[in-house]
This record gives structure tokens, C-alpha cells and sequence, in this order.
């Protein structure tokens, strides 16, 4: 899992690197991103505080990247990356995003 900590107040660009997942390492790609979720991770809540912008597929067709924007202080969301390879595989990426705003 990977893991980013920005502030409220910051747009941050994240990318989630499915490169280690067997499909990809078996030389499949990421054709297109279906789908980019947000939970507040000690609740399991779907959340809308983040602004969620600019998702497309990362260099190389290995994962996803997107532009996040928003945030509230102290919260930790989990994010949720789901894909369609170009051999018709759906994977799903999970990453975390705390907020600092200290």
C-alpha cells in the first residue's frame, strides 16, 4: 500500500503504482482507469470531502494518476483505484491520504 500525507490547502498530484501486481508483472497494462473512490479510512464511510481531478492512466501504463485537492485536518482517507488491462483483467489499487495540516 502506498501512502501520501499533504495538506488541506494543497493540490497534490498521486500516483498508485500497480506495477508489482502479477498481471502486470506478467506484461499486461493499464488500458483505462474505470474508477477512483474515496472512504474515510477508520469509518469505511464514502467521503466527498476530497477533490478528486486529472485521473488517467500513469506513464508507462502501470498505474494511475490523478490531481487531489482538499481534505479535512487529523483524517486518514483510503483511496481506491480501479482498472481494465488490456487483457480484460479488473485490478484495483488502494492507497492512504492523511491530512496534516500542523
Amino acid at each position: 500500500m502506498t501512502a501520501l500525507v499533504k495538506r488541506a490547502a494543497e493540490t497534490r498530484l498521486y500516483t498508485m503504482d500497480l506495477s508489482l501486481l502479477s498481471e502486470i508483472v506478467g506484461g499486461d497494462t493499464v488500458a483505462s482507469v474505470t474508477s477512483v473512490s474515496q472512504f474515510i479510512a477508520a469509518s469505511g464511510l464514502v467521503s466527498t470531502d476530497l477533490t478528486i481531478t486529472s485521473i488517467a492512466v500513469a506513464a508507462g501504463n502501470k498505474g494511475v494518476q490523478c490531481k487531489i485537492a482538499g481534505g479535512t485536518d487529523g483524517v486518514q482517507y483510503l483511496l481506491s483505484f480501479k482498472v481494465l488491462t488490456t487483457n480484460g483483467y479488473t485490478l484495483i489499487g488502494i492507497g492512504y491520504l492523511y491530512i496534516d495540516d500542523r
